[in-house]
């Protein structure tokens, strides 16, 4: 797992970075941001190089000797093992940043940070004997550990039955470790072959000053992030039980292209903002010699990895031309900012872990995968869409008090928060119809719906609002604006028709959820205050089932906080737009923090009001099977 962590944190903030950078030719996202990269990176090796030593560690002492395992193994001391790996990466490396002014440069030849020690030679020299002790110590360890594990599965493996017996009762391992050991082993090889081609040149480069020419360099580059995904490969071949877990991925794979496809699309946009002035201290150089060959040829194979298609969408940026303009300036006290910069961030976190308990829940449980369920789904990630791309943003640019990601990011973004509220409204409008015809025309239900005709109805949403927010966002009449008193994108537009259509949709999704769900609810209030016979005269005729009525009362919460949460930003937008009152902005903004809180809030009435969701919630925090 601390493997894991490693890759996706490595995953996601380095390298689809380093594919816009390698396909615009150029490291468009600033001085600071490269530094934060750079300490990504060395994190990142490290944790990995320490967690393969303690792997190694954990399995000489369960297979070697297995009588002293229990004294220095346990989960407890696992974990906090893995604790102290990670706390101690981040202080080295921040304490090189910091204290040794340890700086990080792009070096567009070979796709990498190059790290540059601005202190006395000495001190690089010292420095640099350390990493190289550091690495041959891990190396030792490692080779070492698993040597001995070696020995004694061969000795295991060529041993006769009464042996083998004995061997037992004395406390020797069991086959299940050997499996544990083997598939392990294949982790170590497979990070060592991957990072093998990078340690000699970097040996000769830095210990020897010998040049190495950029292409060289840039291929054991591509090597070293193989490691990011060849760990899942090898449990998937080597692990039965992991590989029955990975047939089953569905909606976890969903996610993890939408949550990729983010950050690759949240880089390229970010691109074509040029920050490439003042971004670095004077007598510093930031710019290699900019390669003769195509940008591409370099950064197909990070893209690869993240398992995007922004190869294609960083041309779109030519469709994208002006420049950001903010509606007013940023007029808040400092306690108003903190208050925003805190909101937006704890509603990022949970609107994230919330919904990510939603969607383990639904993989874990075969039977929460219902047909009304999968609205759930959509509205879990419609929710993870705004967490990670307008509410992160929001956070950074309240506590920067202006927006710093350029035009292009600003339209994206706006076109992001119209298409998550669209798609939101009409989830919910699929529920209410959803409800009705199962409790309120049970008879007619299964015409209408199946499993997939439901999910046939979200993905028609999902590419109608797509293609409406789109449509608006490369349309001249309309314009994205940030708002930074209101922490919120305003739209800019001399269409009049636009405000009467959106009225209308709201007005017509109000009105098909509340004749739903009043629908519903008159239903439900006449089963509950039937008497047995007429219950089972009525189940007989096809009525609704109890389940079906506690279904109906978890959407119906869901919906209820939907409305609440938007309820005090309608009627502003109504003043304001249809009305032209002037809303101070303070007001303005504690409406949008409200409507921020229906991003989270889904989880939390499920655990709430669902049994089996909250029985899989709890067997998902405490590591349950």
């Amino acid at each position: 797992m601390s493997l894991a962590v490693a890759d996706v944190i490595a995953a996601a903030f380095l390298f689809p970075f380093r594919a816009i950078a390698s396909g615009s030719r150029r490291w468009p996202f600033g001085y600071n941001f490269a530094q934060f990269a750079g300490f990504i990176r060395l994190v990142w090796v490290g944790v990995s190089v320490c967690s393969h030593v303690l792997t190694a560690v954990n399995r000489y002492f369960c297979v070697v000797k297995p009588q002293r395992y229990s004294i220095f193994f346990s989960r407890k001391k696992a974990i906090l093992s893995i604790i102290l790996v990670w706390l101690v990466m981040c202080v080295i490396s921040l304490t090189g940043a910091l204290g040794l002014k340890f700086i990080y440069l792009w070096n567009p030849n070979s796709i990498s940070l190059n790290g540059i020690l601005k202190s006395d030679k000495k001190i690089g020299k010292t420095v640099n004997i350390v990493f190289l002790c550091f690495g041959s110590l891990s190396i030792s360890m490692v080779v070492y550990g698993y040597g001995g594990v070696y020995r004694v599965i061969l000795q295991h493996n060529n041993a006769v039955a009464p042996s083998l017996q004995g061997a037992s009762n004395s406390g020797a391992l069991l086959a299940q470790e050997i499996k544990s050991c083997r598939v392990l082993f294949a982790t170590v090889f497979g990070f060592c072959t991957t990072w093998f081609p990078w340690i000699p040149l970097i040996i000769l480069e830095r210990g020897f000053n010998i040049s190495i020419p950029s292409v060289a360099l840039s291929i054991p580059a591509l090597s070293t992030s193989i490691s990011t995904w060849i760990n899942p490969v090898i449990y998937g071949v080597m692990n039965r039980a992991m590989r029955k877990e990975l047939r089953l991925r569905g909606l976890l794979e969903i996610v993890s292209v939408l949550l990729c496809a983010s950050f690759a699309i949240t880089g390229t946009l970010y691109s074509s903002h040029d920050l490439t002035k003042n971004i670095v201290p004077k007598n510093t150089a930031l710019w290699y010699s900019s390669p003769n060959l195509l940008p591409l040829s370099h950064c197909i194979l990070p893209f690869m990895l993240q398992k995007t298609i922004c190869i294609h969408l960083y041309f779109l940026n030519v469709l994208f031309v002006g420049r950001m303009v903010q509606i007013e300036e940023d007029t808040r006290s400092l306690t108003i900012v903190v208050t925003h910069t805190v909101s937006y961030g704890l509603t990022t976190l949970l609107a994230l872990a919330g919904n990510l308990l939603v969607f383990l829940a639904l993989y874990r449980n075969r039977r929460l995968r219902t047909i009304t369920n999968l609205y759930v789904i959509s509205l879990a990630v419609a929710d993870v869409i705004a967490a990670t791309f307008p509410f992160p943003f929001r956070t950074i640019v309240s506590g920067l008090r202006r927006w710093p990601f350029g035009y292009n990011f600003a339209q994206f973004a706006g076109c992001i928060q119209f298409f998550w509220t669209g798609v939101s409204i009409c989830t919910l409008m699929l529920t209410a119809v959803n409800r009705y015809f199962c409790v309120v025309k049970p008879q007619r239900y299964s015409i209408y719906f199946s499993r997939k005709k439901a999910t046939l109805s979200i993905i028609l949403v999902w590419l109608v609002m797509c293609v409406i927010s789109f449509t608006v966002a490369f349309s001249s009449q309309f314009v994205y604006l940030w708002n930074p008193n209101v922490c919120m994108f305003r739209v800019i537009t001399t269409a009049k028709a636009s405000n009467v259509a959106y009225s209308c949709f709201g007005f017509l999704s109000i009105s098909i959820v509340v004749y739903g769900y009043g629908s519903v609810y008159r239903v439900i209030l006449r089963h509950n205050n039937a008497v047995a016979p007429s219950l089972q005269g009525a189940n007989s005729s096809g009525a609704v089932s109890a389940q079906e009525i506690k279904s109906c009362r978890v959407l119906f919460a869901t919906v209820f906080g939907f409305c609440t949460t938007w309820f005090p930003w309608i009627p502003l937008i109504i003043l304001e737009h249809g009305f032209k009152i002037s809303i101070p902005s303070v007001v303005l903004s504690i409406a949008m923090l409200s409507t921020s809180i229906s991003t989270w809030i889904n989880p939390v009435i499920y655990g709430v009001m669902n049994r089996a969701m909250r029985r899989e919630f709890q067997n998902i925090l405490l590591c349950r099977n």
